[in-house]
C-alpha cells in the first residue's frame, strides 16, 4: 500500500533523472545544472529510504519486535 503512495515520487524522481541525463549530454552550463538536478533525486530517495526504515522499526517496537 505504501508503494502505491509512493509512485507519483517515483515518477517526478525518473523525470528529474531524464532531465539531468539529457542536460548532461548537452554540455557546457547545461552539464553543470544537471550535476545538481542529479543531487535531487538522491536526496528524495534517501529521505524514503529513512522514512521506510523508521516506519517499519518504529511499526516492529510498537509491537514489542527489536527491529534494529
Amino acid at each position: 500500500m505504501i508503494f502505491i503512495k509512493l509512485l507519483p515520487l517515483l515518477l517526478v524522481t525518473i523525470g528529474i533523472s531524464t532531465l539531468a541525463i539529457i542536460l548532461l549530454n548537452a554540455g557546457g552550463w547545461a552539464s553543470l545544472a544537471s550535476m545538481f538536478l542529479l543531487l535531487i533525486p538522491l536526496v528524495i530517495s534517501f529521505v524514503v529510504f529513512l522514512a521506510l526504515y523508521f516506519n517499519v522499526v518504529l511499526r516492529a517496537r510498537a509491537e514489542g519486535i527489536d527491529a534494529s
